[in-house]
């Protein structure tokens, strides 16, 4: 079962206060594009967070390294990154680890 992108929601996370994205269902490409320190990486690590979290792979071992500066950890609930999908909800584990896949260009 394929799923697409709905909405990610970033609060208090690296460089985002409050971060919301929505993908429409008909997209089929997706672009991120912006100079230096705009936040196209800590998108990345929001979602890869999220899929761990999700998926059962563990948690980032480093976790106040993902904290928006100035925020205390103790602060931070541990559901700082959500997203959503369009179509039929996610019902398990195996189909979230499937749900997002991550690829270098390098």
């Amino acid at each position: 079962m394929k799923v697409k992108l709905k909405q990610i929601t970033a609060k208090d996370f690296k460089r985002f206060t409050d971060l919301t994205i929505e993908v429409p269902e008909r997209a089929q490409l997706i672009v991120l594009v912006g100079p230096n320190g705009c936040g196209k990486s800590s998108l990345f690590d929001a979602l890869l967070t999220w899929h761990k979290q999700q998926s059962g792979l563990g948690n980032i071992s480093d976790q106040e390294y993902y904290i928006k500066t100035g925020r205390s950890f103790e602060s931070i609930s541990q559901h700082q990154v959500a997203v959503k999908f369009h179509g039929a909800p996610i019902l398990d584990r195996e189909q979230y680890r499937k749900s997002v896949y991550f690829r270098s260009a390098h």
